[in-house]
């Protein structure tokens, strides 16, 4: 597998884990049933073809029913997959619907062969996708967390399992599902759980609180967690760059302020003028900031396919020595 064909994995499962946290930030209501949960339901659907064919049938006859439901839903699709495919079909799960596939799957998963199984999921993302099908590693942090549970030792546990996977990237794959749902909680969202809760004093947990090769990714993954939280203050942009502003190391810095730029992507509609103006709204006060808000909003954008707007994200309003610098840096996921 080419290092194009992995990204192009990638950007899917980048796109729709934005949406899905975007979706499950939301208020909800937790509905008494599930019309859809039912085993033959599910089943009926890999009458259509591959498991592949049975699970863009499920997600697409899902569309209209509410987020819940859709969450639930694909608890029982994953459970379903993995009866029918094993080991092989985890794949095939993507994060629509809050990863609820990927839940259902690692469920069946390890109720049957334990924890250690995490290692052949592992290898079943490489062989399907390749080092770089960082979508597939992403499900497998949900799933740990999920699993472990959601205490800090749980989360320093679910990371060192992370560790032993193919991905060994500061950004993306396995550590950066862990964080997205230690924070959000998508995979609890048939509990009515809401996202952790957010206090002033500890703005920068968990990442005082785990390994220093996991922090960049910690600190990355905060700004969905700090958006969500500081959700109809006006003032919340500015109150993160502050956050990000106290970190001491220079490379978690900037993944704090990247993080800001990749979490607002979703409410600025991908548009690469407002994202601009977003960030440039750091100029005056944190200077570098600016720049790396840029960086992470450009990285959507090229990851989208919007290479145009991308590039304009790290050139429009910017001194030369700041626009080579934005070209050279934006693609730090993969780089």
């Amino acid at each position: 597998m080419t290092l194009r064909t992995g990204l192009v994995f990638l950007i899917v499962a980048l796109v729709l884990g934005l949406l899905s946290f975007w979706i499950f930030s939301k208020p909800q209501m937790v509905p008494s049933g599930v019309d859809m949960e039912k085993q033959e339901n599910i089943e009926k659907f890999f009458t259509l073809g591959t498991p592949k064919d049975a699970y863009t049938a499920f997600v697409k006859m899902n569309t209209h029913q509410s987020e819940q439901q859709q969450h639930l839903a694909a608890h029982i699709f994953g459970d379903v997959l993995y009866a029918r495919e094993g080991m092989n079909g985890f794949p095939i799960c993507g994060s629509e619907f809050g990863f609820g596939c990927y839940h259902g799957f690692m469920g069946a998963l390890i109720l049957e062969q334990g924890i250690d199984a995490v290692s052949e999921l592992d290898e079943a993302c490489v062989r399907s996708h390749g080092e770089h099908g960082l979508g597939c590693f992403h499900g497998i942090g949900h799933g740990l967390v999920s699993y472990y549970g959601y205490g800090i030792l749980d989360l320093n546990t679910a990371l060192s399992m992370c560790g032993t996977l193919s991905w060994k990237g500061k950004y993306g794959g396995c550590t950066d599902g862990v964080f997205m749902e230690y924070n959000l909680r998508t995979m609890q969202a048939d509990t009515g759980a809401t996202t952790r809760t957010f206090r002033t004093e500890t703005h920068n947990e968990p990442c005082d609180s785990v390994a220093s090769r996991f922090r960049i990714s910690c600190q990355f993954n905060l700004g969905q967690w700090w958006r969500q939280s500081l959700r109809g203050e006006e003032d919340a942009p500015m109150r993160m760059g502050g956050f990000c502003a106290e970190i001491g190391d220079s490379e978690e810095r900037a993944a704090c302020f990247r993080g800001i730029g990749y979490a607002y992507i979703v409410e600025l509609d991908f548009n690469a003028d407002r994202g601009i103006a977003f960030c440039e709204q750091y100029a005056d006060t944190f200077e570098n900031g600016r720049l790396w808000c840029r960086e992470g909003y450009a990285w959507v954008l090229y990851a989208t396919g919007s290479k145009d707007e991308a590039l304009s994200v790290c050139t429009d309003g910017l001194t030369k020595s700041e626009s080579s610098r934005c070209l050279k840096e934006y693609l730090f996921v993969v780089n």
